[in-house]
């Protein structure tokens, strides 16, 4: 940009990482509740992604945030999650409860066949690992699905 030099661009580029860095740890202790808290937290950020982010969401006993973070992120229309990827996160910041969130790109937050299927693995892997399944969150233009709010998949 004209009138900005190299030295003032860096200095620019570090505050804004700066902030990013201390709002993740603002909102660190935040109670989750519902779809509604997930999309004000994270929905923002991954909304008008061009290609499907997948975030982990990661709480305590008391639904209050320990930490959140993209472990993929895919193509368009796709994401390829593993699961192994997914609760070594989980153990790794001994969680008790965990939402998953991604985007659609396209705007529509309503599932595919393939996110149900990746919902019922994540839900069958929680059970076996005794680590609570709270939700899978899709993240549209503006608004939200949510697989909890919406049929009786993840009751536990």
């Amino acid at each position: 940009i004209k009138g900005i030099s190299d030295a003032k661009a860096t200095k620019l580029l570090a505050i804004i990482e700066l902030s990013k860095r201390l709002n993740d740890n603002y909102n660190v202790g935040m109670k989750i509740n519902d779809g509604l808290d997930v999309y004000n937290l994270v929905g923002d950020s991954i909304k008008y992604e061009p290609q499907e982010n997948f975030v982990l969401i990661l709480l305590d006993i008391k639904n209050k945030l320990i930490n959140y973070q993209t472990l993929y992120k895919g193509g368009l229309n796709y994401n390829v999650i593993h699961m192994r990827d997914v609760f070594r996160e989980i153990v790794k910041y001994n969680a008790h409860k965990f939402i998953c969130v991604h985007n659609h790109p396209t705007g529509d937050p309503s599932p595919s066949e393939q996110d149900v299927i990746t919902t019922k693995e994540i839900f069958n892997t929680s059970k076996i690992m005794g680590i609570k399944f709270m939700d899978h969150i899709i993240i549209g233009d503006n608004c939200y699905f949510s697989f909890k709010e919406s049929s009786t998949l993840l009751d536990q």
